[in-house]
């Protein structure tokens, strides 16, 4: 955490380390969530000076990507997407995760897995990820969550899943960008995408069922970079979070 009260002389306050590589990391008030190895980390920076780790779950494989919607948690590894009840910090359990995968014909499927077989996909993750075809891959970072709706993408394609908490997720729309997709956000029935080799893309998420290319944006850093929870903004440096105060 960083101290910019002064913005001439900014000062760290605190960092947070991880066990393993850190590739996402949201903040909802004062939680953080990270994204980090085969586990989520939820810390507490309440008080800036002293980050403190509430708790850690199991994310059925390589946590690639993490977003904090209200008292839940989702995450996307490369198998799939997973979402937690994290009410009680403390003690967070696993609601749902399903298997995303292409199908033969073209399309997408979303296969619910029960969370207590968890454990058994995180150890054999790297079999599954080389010996089936229909695997999700590492490009499946990007993750952006509204209404009931997850924007994934796996490579260049853009996805639209159905997260209603009642039912079990569905593949509701599908887009081939043309380039692989590094980051997205989305903004007001828009999906901002930054694609590899500096490109951009809009797409019009008003109809998930229906995504809709929508010209090109200058917003690449706003897409991955900075963001910003409760007086205080963060970020993700070299496997650490970083928060500032922010008025």
């Amino acid at each position: 955490s960083v101290d910019v009260s002064n913005p001439d002389s900014p000062s760290i306050l605190d960092t947070q380390g991880t066990v393993s590589d850190a590739w996402d990391m949201d903040m909802e008030g004062s939680l953080v969530a990270i994204a980090s190895g085969g586990r989520i980390r939820l810390v507490d920076a309440g008080t800036p000076s002293n980050l403190i780790e509430i708790s850690s779950y199991g994310a059925c494989g390589k946590a690639m990507a993490v977003e904090i919607v209200g008292d839940r948690a989702y995450h996307l590894t490369r198998l799939g997407l997973g979402v937690t009840d994290i009410s009680d910090p403390a003690h967070p359990p696993l609601v749902r995760f399903a298997w995303i995968v292409p199908t033969w014909s073209g399309g997408w499927d979303a296969i619910d897995l029960d969370p207590a077989i968890c454990d058994l996909f995180s150890r054999d993750e790297d079999a599954l990820w080389w010996t089936i075809p229909n695997c999700l891959g590492s490009g499946i970072r990007p993750l952006d969550v509204d209404d009931g709706v997850a924007y994934i993408s796996f490579f260049r394609h853009l996805l639209a899943v159905g997260v209603a908490e009642e039912a079990p997720f569905e593949i509701i729309g599908a887009l081939q960008l043309g380039r692989r997709i590094e980051a997205l956000r989305f903004d007001e029935g828009e999906v901002f995408v930054n694609l590899a080799w500096g490109g951009t893309a809009v797409v019009d998420v008003g109809n998930p069922s229906s995504l809709v290319p929508d010209g090109i944006h200058d917003l690449r850093d706003w897409v991955s970079g900075v963001r910003f929870g409760w007086t205080r903004s963060y970020r993700l440096s070299g496997g650490k979070i970083e928060v500032a105060l922010a008025w």
